[in-house]
């Protein structure tokens, strides 16, 4: 009986001096992966692909719902948004206001994120919070050369929506 005991004392004092270390781990994650949301921010290229390499989380998001692209497509920095691509960054995530990195691009001008982020698969389709689409803001900000440039990309890389009849037979999409 006694020899149970002092096995059951040491596997949890085992485990016990090992929680420290698993929290320490998630915070050291967490520390990382806000020190890239601020790096992107601030449009440090060789901070961000330093804690790519030392695994910060890319889709990461901030109290406003904004990941490390958000910050690159919304500052128009394209080696960032680049880096942050080549580390798999979602490019579906939506901010607080549901804008998806294109929005942002598209609403501040920043057409070679913009083309960047559709060659990638980026939906220009996709509504935030407003209805408002990144179509929307490309043919409402953009010149008609960048227009049309866009429009070949999405043309190519973009896949046309299917559009399907519910059981009602009404139009769904």
């Amino acid at each position: 009986m006694r020899l149970k005991t002092i096995i059951i004392t040491l596997v949890l004092s085992n485990f016990i001096f090992t929680l420290p270390n698993i929290f320490a781990a998630e915070y050291s994650s967490n520390e990382i992966s806000q020190q890239l949301i601020d790096a992107a921010q601030n449009g440090d290229h060789p901070a961000v692909k330093a804690l790519l390499t030392n695994d910060a989380n890319p889709n990461m998001q901030d109290s406003c719902g904004k990941t490390p692209l958000h910050y690159a497509a919304n500052y128009g920095i394209i080696n960032i948004a680049s880096t942050l691509l080549e580390h798999e960054a979602d490019l579906t995530i939506k901010d607080g206001d549901e804008n998806t990195p294109l929005h942002l691009a598209t609403i501040y001008g920043h057409h070679e994120i913009a083309a960047l982020l559709l060659e990638h698969g980026a939906d220009p389709n996709e509504k935030n919070i407003y209805g408002k689409t990144a179509s929307y803001f490309i043919e409402k900000h953009a010149s008609e050369s960048i227009q049309k440039k866009l429009k070949e990309i999405m043309s190519t890389y973009v896949k046309p929506a299917r559009i399907t009849k519910d059981k009602n037979y009404k139009y769904a999409r």
